[in-house]
């Protein structure tokens, strides 16, 4: 099993990986879980559902805590990475890049998604898939209250369906010899880790330095992830405050522009949505970044600050069953 990489400065951003070293399993009917965060935009595999609308995990923790981590504003200083990466069961390895000898970009797509282009975490439209005219589809939005609703519609035209990409690193080995595995979606080489005594021509200043680099990328990962957990604590008390509003309101209330221009209605007394069958339309238009208004989503997709330059572009190949409902 692959180790874990220790935190990394580059052009003054300390870089705090995370692992996944492990093909998360494929969790019955998640890619059927439909996100709208953004009005008339769906995606699937978002983990904000799990967060607002639901207690379920789709996906593993690390990448819920990479893909949500702009959420908590600007950061200029730790930015958060998956590194080693392993792509979940129901993904695919889409795209991989290289950086350099040692470190390579891997993009994973849900099975029955193309992959479109490299894109940050919080940013939709890596992989995309489409709705046929006349399909319909049932989906997680909120009201202007910020209360999750469940809503069934029907698609009036062929229109674009995001899913959620997972994105991280695969670390060549120290000694050059690589890690293979027989899991297409795997891409998990690391580098080795030496337990030997420290180099004696160390310094007592160079010595100072790494510790200094070492306890700032340990105290910012604390840091965003003490925010990332208030943040879906704050999330799972709106939640809860859902079944407590009155049924008489949302009978005779208009959504605002950040849900469904739909009536909806939560299941009195409880905190779950419920589905409302509806004789409107939805037009799904361009993705959505999950990010506060004025604020910029993330930092770096790995340990640089320079952006990923792709050395050369690679058909990207899908399997044969796509997902069930969506045509790819």
């Amino acid at each position: 099993m692959a180790s874990a990489k220790g935190p990394e400065t580059n052009d003054g951003i300390v870089t705090s990986w995370m692992p996944i070293t492990t093909a998360h399993p494929s969790v019955k009917g998640c890619e059927g879980l439909v996100y709208s965060y953004v009005a008339n935009t769906v995606a699937v595999f978002d983990p904000g559902y799990g967060l607002s609308v639901s207690d379920l995990s789709c996906l593993p923790k690390p990448m819920t805590t990479w893909w949500e981590q702009g959420m908590l504003g600007p950061n200029t200083a730790t930015v958060l990475s998956i590194g080693p990466v392993t792509c979940p069961e129901a993904y695919y390895t889409a795209r991989t890049s290289a950086k350099d000898s040692s470190s390579t970009l891997v993009a994973c797509c849900p099975i029955g998604y193309k992959f479109s282009d490299f894109r940050n975490n919080g940013d939709t439209q890596q992989c995309v898939s489409q709705l046929d005219a006349g399909h319909v589809m049932t989906f997680a939005v909120r009201d202007d209250r910020k209360n999750w609703h469940i809503n069934t519609s029907t698609v009036p035209s062929p229109s674009p369906i995001y899913a959620i990409q997972v994105n991280g690193w695969a670390f060549a080995e120290e000694t050059g010899t690589a890690t293979g595995s027989s899991n297409a979606c795997t891409a998990t080489t690391t580098i080795g880790h030496s337990t030997g005594a420290a180099d004696p021509g160390l310094t007592s200043g160079d010595k100072a330095g790494i510790g200094v680099g070492v306890a700032m990328g340990v105290i910012g990962l604390l840091s965003l992830l003490a925010g990332i957990w208030m943040m879906m604590r704050a999330r799972r008390r709106e939640r809860a405050l859902v079944g407590r509003e009155s049924p008489e309101y949302y009978a005779n209330h208009t959504p605002g522009d950040e849900g469904s221009p739909m009536q909806t209605s939560p299941i009195p007394g409880t905190n779950k949505p419920q589905a409302v069958t509806t004789t409107g339309t939805l037009s799904p238009q361009s993705g959505y970044r999950h990010a506060r208004s004025g604020h910029t989503v993330g930092g770096p997709l790995g340990g640089s600050a320079s952006p990923v330059e792709l050395s050369e572009e690679r058909p990207t190949e899908l399997p044969a069953n796509p997902t069930p409902g969506v045509q790819s």
